[in-house]
């Protein structure tokens, strides 16, 4: 074998390993940030809750200071106050509902992200596999034609130097060539 096709067969192989060892990492990180996307999903949710629950909490103490407020100044619960609470606390609900949704929103975006992250992975690894088998198949082809070459160049140098050799000249203008032995 020649020392080019065994270097050019290395080098494919070399090529065809690192490849299938990108194709790899890339699949890992592809898992490593979906996890981590999954995880953020999840603080969202929880922080999105704890957002609705003091709102609430928040709401129910002012709603609370503004009936002590007024009971003090002898205004009854009838009415307009009451009307006043009531639409403070839904005012309140309607808070804490968009909270919830953009929370829940947030986290329905990261676990996306989360889904194309282990998605590039997957194909970055697939391409990997393709990318090492072309470059496998190229230095087939580069293996195939450097021993054509050789093969050649051996049959070539059995020929005896006191063989007779043919040239053939043309020269312009006429129709056959002339064989000079």
């Amino acid at each position: 074998m020649a020392p080019l096709a065994i270097i050019a067969a290395a080098g494919a192989v070399m090529g065809a390993v690192g490849s299938l060892q990108q194709g790899r990492a890339a699949r890992a990180a592809g898992e490593y940030n979906h996890n981590l996307l999954k995880m953020q999903a999840r603080m969202i949710r929880d922080k999105a809750k704890q957002d609705e629950q003091q709102l609430i909490i928040g709401a129910r103490k002012q709603v609370g200071s503004m009936k002590a407020a007024y009971a003090a100044s002898g205004v009854t619960m009838e009415g307009s106050p009451m009307d006043v609470f009531e639409e403070s606390l839904r005012m309140a609900n309607m808070d804490a509902l968009t909270i919830r949704h953009q929370g829940e929103m947030n986290a329905r975006m990261r676990e996306y992200e989360a889904k194309m992250a282990r998605f590039g992975g997957n194909q970055a690894q697939n391409a990997s596999y393709f990318s090492a088998a072309s470059q496998l198949g190229s230095a087939a082809m580069s293996y195939n034609q450097l021993s054509s070459l050789n093969a050649i160049k051996s049959n070539t140098s059995n020929v005896p130097a006191n063989a007779p050799r043919t040239t053939y000249n043309y020269t312009p203008g006429q129709s056959q060539y002339s064989n000079y032995v």
